[in-house]
């Protein structure tokens, strides 16, 4: 039982303190869509480099 007390404080002090979780709504939307849209973007580098996809939004070269 002291574990998990301790384990959700921890966690509660983590996600706190680093400033990413606030009780702004708006705020907390945003950091959403922004991870949302860093996992689409790493999802279509992996396809690129895989090639199984033509161009990724990640990459901006010369040559492409």
């Amino acid at each position: 039982m002291r574990k998990l007390i301790f384990g959700l404080a921890l966690a509660g002090c983590i996600t706190t303190l680093s400033g990413c979780f606030t009780f702004d709504a708006k705020h907390n939307r945003h950091i959403w869509e922004t991870m949302k849209t860093d996992i689409r973007e790493i999802h279509a580098d992996l396809d690129f480099i895989m090639a199984t996809e033509s161009e990724s939004p990640l990459v901006d070269s010369y040559y492409r």
